[in-house]
């Protein structure tokens, strides 16, 4: 039963309580009118400082947050800055070093503080259980965060792009859209992966020529990641958590629309919380893995009231829809993002539309959707 899994975001009411001071000297904030300079990750973190942070994670299945301690490294230079939120080069700090900065006692101090609720840690939280499930259902690189519309922002300089139907008229649709659509007519899923053409089994193959050394190569590598941190210090923490939540729970209907083994699955990425509790107020950040090559190819498929791009991609909009269908009419997937697909910062549209934000539209936004999707082929599949 799909619907006892998701039930509801646990963060809509987070606890209001301030930090206490920290036993290590405090670093200032680092987000007031700097320079953005677009450039991929430092090829050596450890010119900068390791700073001791809470790494807080959603567990969906088990509705609960949970926390850990970790080190990072953080760039000091965003690379990227969206309408709300300054966006880092961040790196997990090795075991063996972390062992070492762990033996000083300030560090373990402060560790144990928060972790034991002396700095009442932001794995606090308060349970506000709105999102019910009637039935059952499921930036990277750049990272650059498209505003998402509120209610109060709506007027009328949002167009709507199609009318719904069944057929196509866009005859021109990008060679992704032409291997997907090889799924119309056969009904048979093994021909409809083996017509999705050659370019995946190139890719397959090419992978496979690279030879073991190259893979070895690649697992020593160091991983990643963007950290978002809001421009405005007095940002609702909240926001967080919600952002995180919605992630996972999308993950999950990507998991289920995968097991209808559509020509491309899709996939969101990871997202967790980073509190740095070695900087003045405790600022928390969104964390998500570094997608290299990413700036390039990042492509906003649809947003949250309607809009729905020009390349007009057959997976991410069916991937919507999938998920009105499979969740009973009840919520609606949309503000579909990212590369290829694998993707991030979604956002839910519920029927109750009281939670997951001031993005979630209620009705009017499961409504706008409806009014511009046009079902394609792998729509009629499912």
């Amino acid at each position: 039963n799909h619907s006892a899994l998701l039930g509801t975001s646990t963060s809509s009411v987070l606890s209001s309580s301030q930090y206490g001071g920290s036993r290590i000297r405090r670093r200032p904030s680092r987000v007031l009118n700097p320079y953005v300079v677009p450039r991929p990750p430092p090829s050596d973190f450890t010119v900068f400082q390791p700073e001791g942070a809470i790494r807080h994670f959603f567990d969906l299945q088990k509705r609960v947050w949970t926390q850990e301690q970790v080190m990072v490294r953080m760039d000091d230079t965003p690379f990227a800055r969206g309408g709300l939120r300054l966006v880092y080069h961040l790196q997990e700090v090795k075991d063996d070093e972390v062992m070492k900065l762990m033996n000083s006692q300030a560090y373990t101090s402060m560790y144990n503080d928060h972790l034991h609720g002396n700095f009442n840690s932001f794995g606090d939280i308060m349970y506000n259980d709105q999102f019910d499930m009637a039935a059952p259902g499921g930036k990277l690189g750049q990272l650059i965060e498209e505003e998402e519309i509120d209610e109060e922002q709506i007027d009328e300089q949002t167009p709507i792009i199609k009318t719904c139907s069944t057929t196509s008229s866009n005859p021109e649709e990008d060679n992704e859209n032409d291997e997907e659509n090889n799924i119309v007519m056969g009904g048979n899923v093994n021909s409809l992966k083996s017509d999705a053409g050659d370019n995946m089994s190139r890719d397959v193959v090419l992978k496979k020529d690279s030879g073991n050394s190259k893979s070895r190569n690649l697992q020593k590598k160091e991983v990643s990641y963007v950290a978002k941190l809001a421009i405005d210090p007095c940002e609702d923490p909240g926001t967080y958590f919600r952002d995180v939540e919605m992630q996972a729970h999308c993950a999950y209907y990507a998991r289920l629309f995968n097991g209808y083994d559509p020509p491309r699955p899709v996939e969101f990425c990871k997202a967790w919380i980073l509190e740095l509790i070695e900087r003045d107020n405790s600022p928390i950040c969104g964390v998500e893995k570094f997608i290299k090559g990413s700036a390039s190819k990042y492509r906003k498929h649809n947003n949250n009231f309607g809009y729905v791009s020009e390349d007009e991609r057959n997976t991410p909009q069916a991937f919507s829809h999938f998920t009105y269908e499979a969740s009973a009419h009840t919520m609606l997937v949309v503000d579909i993002q990212g590369v290829g697909d694998m993707y991030t910062d979604p956002q839910i549209h519920t029927i109750r539309g009281t939670d997951f934000g001031k993005g979630n539209l209620g009705m009017r936004g499961i409504q706008r959707f409806l009014e511009t999707h046009r079902c394609n082929s792998i729509c009629r599949y499912l």
